[in-house]
Formats: structure tokens, C-alpha cells, sequence
């Protein structure tokens, strides 16, 4: 399937079809190849998440989860990309969205725990490399972070 050029940005509602597409994507890509499965309690526990995709009608093509904070600041996680469509800009487009988003929502900065092999990616939208590289289910990461500071954009 090629996706539409501009595909659709939406919230994604905890429990609905779109959140069970989501969490299929994430489950294939990120959760499967390290020999895991979502939990019916990790489920649960993304209730008070915010998920965001884009979408080509009612197909899921991207997603990404925010866990907000009371600081103002927010975590990326299970940032994932259909892999047929992987390639043409999707991830660039979700994160650059979610971000006006985000903000929208009063938070002032990003951050998330980077795959060795995607630091390249975070690093070209503007998020940089902070503490040490560590070890989280067997693969290298580094924290990034990003100010959301409309101003300091």
C-alpha cells in the first residue's frame, strides 16, 4: 500500500480500534523481536498515555506514545513506522506533529530512550544525546532530549 501523501494525524483513544492497531504495530516491530508480549496489566497501565498515528483512511501507518509528566516535560516511547512504509518520511512527519501537539498541550520538553541504531534519526529533528549509553532489554540506548519551547524553535 502506498500511503497518501499527506496522511492523517489523530489521536489515537486508549481501547479503540486505532489503539489496537497501535499496539499490534508496536507489538511486531519493537516487542516481539526481544521475545515479548503486551501484558493485559501494561495495557491497562498506558490508559493515562497519550498515543498518537497517522493514518491513510482507517490504516495505521505510524504511532508513538507520550507519557506526560507533571513537570512539563514528556517521554517518547514505542516510536514505530509500518516497514513497507518505512523510508518515505512518516517518522519524520509523526514526530514533527505529535511535537506541535505536545506543545499544544502545554509541554516544553521531549525525550526518550534512543536504539543505538535510530540515534542518527533523533538527532537530525533536533534532539541531543544526554548521560551515558545503557543497556534496556539487552539493546543500546542513549537519552535524547529536545526543548519544545516554542520560542527557542
Amino acid at each position: 500500500m502506498t500511503p497518501a501523501l499527506d496522511p492523517e494525524f489523530r489521536e489515537i483513544v486508549h481501547g479503540s480500534a486505532d489503539y489496537r492497531q497501535a499496539c499490534a504495530l508496536r507489538e511486531a516491530l519493537l516487542r516481539r523481536p526481544l521475545g515479548l508480549t503486551f501484558s493485559p496489566d501494561e495495557l491497562r497501565g498506558e490508559f493515562d498515555q497519550w498515543h498518537f498515528g497517522l493514518f491513510a483512511g482507517n490504516d495505521l501507518l505510524a504511532c508513538l506514545s507520550a507519557v506526560p509528566a507533571d513537570t512539563g516535560e514528556v517521554k517518547l516511547r514505542q516510536i514505530a513506522v509500518r516497514p513497507e512504509t518505512q523510508g518515505r518520511g512518516l517518522g519524520r512527519n509523526l514526530m514533527a506533529r505529535a511535537e506541535v501537539e505536545l506543545v499544544r498541550r502545554g509541554c516544553t520538553a521531549a525525550w526518550l530512550h534512543a536504539r543505538a541504531e535510530a540515534m542518527g534519526f533523533y538527532a537530525r529533528l533536533g534532539y541531543e544525546t544526554e548521560g551515558d549509553e545503557f543497556l534496556e532489554l539487552g539493546i543500546r540506548h542513549r537519552t535524547m532530549r529536545k526543548s519544545l519551547c516554542v520560542a527557542e524553535r
